[in-house]
């Protein structure tokens, strides 16, 4: 609500306090003396008071003023300092674009910076997962030509020989992964781990994310390596292509995270700019200042006083 307002009148301010005429019998004001009857005050204007004090009566000054209806209103001639911002617009505007809604209100700093803050942030989100497609078709390039499910099922079918027997394509002109029966290398998986318990995972088919991620993680496909030592299995007992796989398949799951985290900072962004977007244009709002002219009757017209107003809202 308005719990305050300041109303400064310019011809109270430009203007000395005016003695007030006293009206005679018979309604004509006195020459001279002092005031003893009804007491009439001074308009402001001088053309009318110098009139009144001619000798012109209450009556006939009464009778020539307009009548009250005819006097335009203040709405009409205002001017307004700062118009209406609408907080729920400069919130929504803010939320699709940071600082627009800043923008909009005219906090244009402050558009500037949450603008500024977001190109940033999606200019880095962009180049970070740029560099994550890059780096991730380098490690399955490199996978494809150092890993091979042709050694990895032909390592089970000699070292594991109660497992389900993998059927392998003689065919050397195809790739590895079209050389094997995926359904007959997942049974032996899985019969290899409940009989040894050493294998924990099944492969999925060749060109799936999890296809790349198991075979450069977990010490039971290192048998597919091109530099493996097969003689057995443990954590401790990877191959040097394995490792240096591990560690480029790492380094594109660093440049995700760090796009991840810009996303998640584009989001903040949006956040921090609505609600601020918000409050700026309610603040606007509650501190106005408006200037304009006061209509007055007087025997000539109405005439217009300059008027200025401060009003504070909470």
């Amino acid at each position: 609500m308005k719990v305050r307002s300041i109303a400064i009148t310019a011809a109270a301010v430009l203007l000395p306090s005016l003695r007030c005429f006293a009206i005679e019998p018979g309604g004509r004001l006195p020459a001279t003396g002092n005031a003893t009857q009804a007491v009439v005050p001074m308009t402001g204007s001088l053309r009318t008071d110098l009139l009144r004090s001619a000798g012109s009566s209450a009556e006939e000054f009464t009778a020539l003023l307009p009548r009250s209806d005819t006097i335009p209103s203040l709405e009409s001639v205002r001017r307004s300092g700062e118009s209406y911002r609408s907080p729920w617009l400069a919130a929504g505007l803010s939320a699709l674009l940071p600082g627009a809604g800043q923008f909009y209100s005219g906090s244009y700093l402050r558009s500037a910076t949450f603008l500024a803050a977001e190109a940033a942030l999606w200019t880095g989100y962009l180049i970070y997962n740029s560099k994550g497609d890059r780096q991730t078709n380098d490690f399955q390039n490199y996978a494809d030509q150092r890993w091979s499910v042709v050694e990895y099922a032909n390592w089970i079918n000699t070292f594991n020989p109660d497992a389900p027997v993998i059927h392998i394509n003689s065919n050397t002109a195809l790739p590895p992964w079209q050389r094997v029966d995926w359904n007959e290398l997942n049974a032996a998986e899985r019969a290899v781990g409940q009989k040894l318990q050493i294998f924990t995972h099944w492969l999925p088919p060749h060109g799936e994310q999890q296809y790349y991620e198991l075979i450069g993680k977990y010490a039971q496909y290192n048998p597919g390596w091109d530099d493996a030592d097969r003689s057995h299995i443990s954590s401790d007992n990877v191959s040097p292509h394995f490792h240096s796989y591990s560690l480029l398949r790492g380094k594109a799951n660093d440049y995700y995270d760090a796009a991840s985290t810009l996303m998640t900072i584009v989001f903040v962004n949006h956040v921090l700019s609505t609600i601020e977007a918000a409050w700026t244009a309610a603040r606007q709002n509650r501190i106005h200042a408006e200037v304009g002219l006061h209509p007055e009757r007087t025997l000539f017209g109405v005439v217009y006083n300059p008027t200025a107003s401060v009003s504070v809202t909470f």
